[in-house]
C-alpha cells in the first residue's frame, strides 16, 4: 500500500507548471485555505496566489532571476502515534513529517514560501495491507512526495536545492 501523502496537485503543461494545494489539504481547512503556484518558462516568473479565510488574497510574482535557490525543510512528526493508542490499536499508528519547499532569493535572505507537504513515513499499516494482501515493499525514505515536488521545481527554475 502506498504511503499516505497530502501534497499539492502539479500540473505540468508546455511551458508551464501549476501546483495547487491539495483538495484534501482544502477540505481540512474548510476550503479557507488555497494556494496556486504558477511557474511560467515563457515569461520568466513565478507567480504565487494565495487566498486566506475565504475573503482574503494576495499575490505575489518574482522573476526567475530573482531565485538562487529552493529549499526544503524536513519536521518529523512522531506525536501522530497517539491515534494507535486511543483507538487501542485498531488504527495504525501515523508517524509523518512535514516538507516546507520555499524559494531563496537573490537579493535578501528572506524565503518565499510555496508549499508544506505531509507524508506517512511507512509505519506499518498491518491489517490494511493484511486486508489488501500486499506483501512488505521496499522500505521508503519517506519523501517521495516532496521529491516530486521538487524534481519539478528544479527542472523550470533550474537553480540548487538546499536545507536553508
Amino acid at each position: 500500500m502506498r504511503a499516505l501523502i497530502i501534497a499539492p496537485t502539479l500540473d505540468a503543461a508546455g511551458e508551464r507548471l501549476v501546483g495547487r494545494t491539495s483538495r484534501t489539504a482544502r477540505l481540512l481547512w474548510l476550503y479557507s485555505y488555497d494556494r496556486c503556484v504558477t511557474l511560467d518558462r515563457q515569461r520568466r516568473v513565478v507567480t504565487i496566489a494565495t487566498k486566506r479565510l475565504w475573503l482574503w488574497t494576495s499575490q505575489r510574482r518574482v522573476a526567475f532571476d530573482a531565485v538562487n535557490r529552493i529549499v526544503l525543510r524536513a519536521q518529523p512528526l512522531s506525536g501522530l502515534g497517539v491515534l494507535s493508542v486511543l483507538t487501542l490499536g485498531i488504527a495504525p499508528a501515523l508517524e509523518g513529517a512535514l516538507f516546507f519547499i520555499s524559494l531563496g532569493l537573490h537579493d535578501s535572505h528572506d524565503e518565499l514560501f510555496l508549499f508544506t507537504i505531509w507524508e506517512d513515513q511507512g509505519a506499518d499499516s498491518g491489517w490494511t495491507d493484511a486486508i489488501a494482501g500486499e506483501r512488505a515493499a521496499e522500505p521508503s525514505l519517506g519523501d517521495e512526495g516532496a521529491g516530486d515536488v521538487i524534481t519539478k521545481l528544479r527542472e523550470f527554475l533550474a537553480v540548487p536545492v538546499s536545507a536553508h
